[in-house]
């Protein structure tokens, strides 16, 4: 897949032989058409928690075991998700260490040159986050973690297929 990522103007995933998603490397990295694309294109892969959709007037969340996450409305493709099973996707380097709603703890740290691979314990999930190579941090150590609701991708439990919107370039 890395050589694909640099090479190629279009990409398709096949899973079982059978088509997943045809786009651009930009497209396949932003826009997962479903669970299974999101966590072969990346390295190291995008993170998926279960969690529960709910749905309060125009106000959408991800319940998962240890915290709730709100979500804009906005980023949910039309009609609106129904409540249900999902599958809540981040990946390694939109998590933000230091600040946030989630409590996390340092399980192991693994310096990679340029970066550094943490991963973290956040109840009985274990997820992986990159930070900069001079970021000082402790395995054992408590953190608060905040996840950008413009970078959380968001999957039905059963298919995997995306329940975003296609995000536009930044």
């Amino acid at each position: 897949q890395i050589e694909a990522m640099t090479m190629a103007d279009r990409i398709a995933v096949l899973n079982e032989g059978k088509l997943q998603q045809v786009g651009s490397p930009e497209e396949l990295y932003r826009n997962p058409a479903n669970a299974f694309v999101a966590s072969f294109i990346g390295t190291p892969p995008m993170n998926f928690i279960p969690g529960r959709l709910i749905s309060r007037g125009d106000r959408i969340s991800v319940a998962t075991e240890r915290f709730t996450l709100p979500l804009p409305p906005e980023i949910f493709r039309e009609p609106p998700p129904q409540e249900g099973d999902v599958l809540l996707g981040i990946r390694p380097e939109d998590i933000r260490i230091g600040s946030g709603e989630i409590e996390g703890e340092v399980y192991v740290v693994e310096p990679m040159g340029r970066d550094v691979l943490i991963t973290l314990k956040v109840g009985k999930e274990t997820l992986k986050a990159l930070a900069p190579l001079d970021f000082t941090i402790r395995e054992g150590e408590k953190v608060q973690l905040h996840f950008p609701p413009d970078k959380v991708h968001l999957f039905t439990s059963g298919t995997g297929q995306s329940l975003l919107k296609r995000r536009e370039r930044a």
